[in-house]
């Protein structure tokens, strides 16, 4: 696997400080059409009822998305909204003005050591489309997957919605095509005229992938990540080409 360098993983990590980059990800990638129904499955995957009271860590939580929905669905939940990036809490913090007596909000980046410091007893750590950001070289994905496990009482779960690599290295060019060919439709459906795709293209090139280092793991490596950080079940709840919803959970 190709390691990335110092100055890839950096220039990643700067992106999500510029504020027209947080403002073009979020208008263009993070307002997908299958957005709720992945986000519906996260839920579905929470070892609780809609009107159970707890708290859940939103890891990585970018502008509040996942964090915002799930308050919506568990109307007697908390949320910990914590992000690295200071232009992305503040989308946060205005997306989710109207449950501020339901958050509490940590800037800290999980790439750091000690990042869980302070954090109040949960019950649930969630994370959408995140943790692929992390650099392999300075943060093993399954040290962060022990890091998650440790906050967990029992009972708890972690559930995971990210991007990955490939199982079947066939399938990579046909999941492509698939991929390019629903970014056409979406981006049709909100223009309401055909788009070309040196069109989509031209409207992606200005700004390069955040995400600067090796291929995601595929599936079969998060799984057996869940485990060796101490799950007691692990399970991959819901899959659509390369995006995934994984859980693990802790024994009550």
């Amino acid at each position: 696997m190709t390691q990335p360098t110092n100055a890839q993983a950096a220039a990643g990590a700067s992106q999500w400080d510029s504020p027209d980059y947080v403002e073009w990800w979020i208008a263009r990638i993070a307002r997908g059409p299958r957005r709720e129904v992945e986000f519906a499955m996260v839920a579905a995957a929470l070892p609780f009822d809609a009107e159970d009271v707890f708290r859940f860590l939103d890891l990585g939580a970018g502008h509040g998305a996942l964090a915002g929905f799930l308050l919506q669905h568990f109307r007697r939940a908390e949320a910990v909204v914590l992000d690295g990036s200071a232009e992305m809490l503040q989308r946060a913090e205005e997306n989710l003005a109207r449950e501020a007596g339901r958050i509490v909000w940590r800037h800290a980046s999980y790439a750091e050591p000690g990042w869980w410091a302070s954090l109040p007893p949960l019950a649930v750590v969630v994370s959408s489309r995140s943790i692929h950001n992390v650099c392999p070289v300075e943060r093993p994905v399954l040290d962060l997957y022990r890091e998650v496990r440790a906050l967990l009482p029992p009972g708890g779960a972690f559930i995971n919605l990210d991007h990955l690599g490939p199982g079947v290295p066939h399938l990579v060019p046909h999941f492509r095509q698939i991929a390019l060919e629903r970014q056409l439709r979406q981006r049709e459906a909100e223009l309401g005229r055909p788009v070309t795709l040196e069109e989509l293209r031209a409207e992606q090139r200005p700004h390069q992938p955040h995400r600067q280092h090796a291929p995601n793991p595929p599936l079969g490596d998060h799984l057996q990540w869940l485990r060796e950080a101490g799950f007691d079940l692990v399970e991959c709840v819901w899959k659509d080409l390369n995006t995934a919803v994984m859980a693990g959970y802790v024994a009550a």
